[in-house]
């Protein structure tokens, strides 16, 4: 018996192995010959580059501090090694890495199997490839996600004082990245419920947000905690002007509202980077009308439908990227909820799971969200709907059974 459950892993390994190599492949010819970053830098991928050019030039803009400033560090640290064939490479690199810990934290969680099937869908997952090329935080963010997802599932749920201080470290950096993750601690913390893992994990926040604190002072001469695109996102979210100028005339226009051709006008007399200016204004928007705190729920639909995955819309892949999109609608999303659903019976097994499941659609909630905001995401969610799919397997087999038995017997 052993023997035989030997070479049954072996065989998924083999599988796997075949599958991350064509993986890589893919993504090889994608970034480096079909759609090269460096020939994509507009809109947010122009600002990503020339913020990263600015700091390797010593040039100091605290509007770097707008977004998380984790992705234009990681530009320049890629320009510094070898300018954009090595960012090309790290793009392929993390994006494997990426479906490698995919598959093994589902293989762990869940089975063998199910594992595979996660990593046969993740390799041929067009917004994963079709994002690769574009420079934006997604694949580097989808990674940290990945990362970890697969500690958790390795380290149950962090219930160990040191896990719990590294999953606090990666939670922050991953954060500093990109803020989608916001949800996930406070998440996580209702579920684990435990003083000391708690109290560590806050303890390794606490040393990522140092550094970025000391960072950003010794730097920039202004000691920030993070970024402050969270008010303007807040704003968008909740007021009804969607183009947004603030008082230096720079002006913000979100793709989804572009596409929904909401693009009312407003003039702000704060600069983008005061961000709790925003934030009183977004709370004055929804003391005037409290019913967009009803309205906001669309957003949550927008990760997965109602509008276009930009920028891949605006290339000559946005059919590709269309059609994608509604085959991942129909296949993925109804199994994603029965997958959710069944976890949330088993909270116990599944609540860090779900902490990372819920931390974007609330954040669409509170703020605004596209469809780009979920791919990140779908590092848990295609395992989620996987599983999803493997329970409404094991029902109908169930149903399919004593049809067969009761046919035997008549024979």
């Amino acid at each position: 018996m052993n023997t035989h459950f030997l070479k049954q892993k072996k065989t998924y390994w083999i599988a796997g192995g075949i599958l991350l190599a064509f993986a890589f492949l893919i993504r090889v010819k994608f970034v480096f010959y079909e759609h090269p970053p460096k020939a994509y830098l507009f809109s947010d991928m122009e600002g990503w580059a020339n913020m990263a050019k600015d700091f390797l030039r010593g040039k100091y803009d605290s509007f770097h501090f707008f977004r998380p400033i984790g992705f234009t560090l990681w530009v320049a640290l890629m320009q510094t090694l070898g300018g954009w064939f090595v960012f090309n490479f790290f793009q392929v690199l993390l994006g494997t890495s990426t479906l490698a810990l995919m598959w093994r934290g589902s293989a762990r969680l869940w089975s063998e199997p199910l594992a595979l099937f996660v990593l046969l869908v993740a390799t041929f997952h067009v917004p994963f490839i079709l994002l690769s090329g574009f420079v934006m935080a997604g694949t580097l963010f989808g990674f940290l996600i990945a990362s970890l997802f697969y500690l958790l599932v390795r380290w149950n749920g962090c219930e160990r004082k040191r896990h719990a201080f590294a999953m606090g470290i990666l939670f922050t950096i991953a954060f500093y990245v990109k803020g989608h993750l916001a949800f996930f601690f406070p998440l996580w913390a209702l579920w684990r419920k435990k003083f000391q893992p708690i109290a560590f994990a806050l303890l390794g926040i606490a040393v990522i947000a140092s550094i970025h604190l000391l960072f950003s002072w010794k730097i920039y001469d202004q000691p920030r905690i993070g970024g402050e695109n969270g008010g303007l996102a807040f704003v968008e979210g909740k007021c009804p002007e969607k183009t947004n100028i603030d008082s230096y005339g720079r002006l913000f226009l979100s793709p989804v509202h572009w596409q929904l051709g909401e693009r009312k006008e407003k003039r702000w007399n704060h600069s983008f980077l005061d961000g709790k200016a925003f934030m009183r204004e977004g709370l004055t928007c929804i003391q005037k009308d409290p019913w967009v705190l009803i309205k906001s729920f669309r957003y949550v639909w927008f990760l997965f439908g109602g509008n276009e995955l930009w920028p891949p819309n605006v290339t000559p892949f946005k059919t590709l990227s269309r059609w994608y999109s509604q085959f991942y609608l129909w296949l993925f999303l109804p199994p994603l909820i029965l997958g959710i659903f069944v976890s949330i019976q088993n909270r116990k097994k599944y609540g860090f799971l779900l902490a990372i499941a819920f931390s974007e659609p609330i954040l669409a909630w509170v703020m605004f969200a596209e469809m780009r905001y979920r791919v990140p995401f779908d590092v848990v969610y295609i395992p989620l709907a996987i599983f999803g799919w493997s329970r409404i397997y094991r029902y109908i087999e169930q149903r399919i059974k004593p049809l067969n038995s009761d046919d035997a017997t008549e024979s």
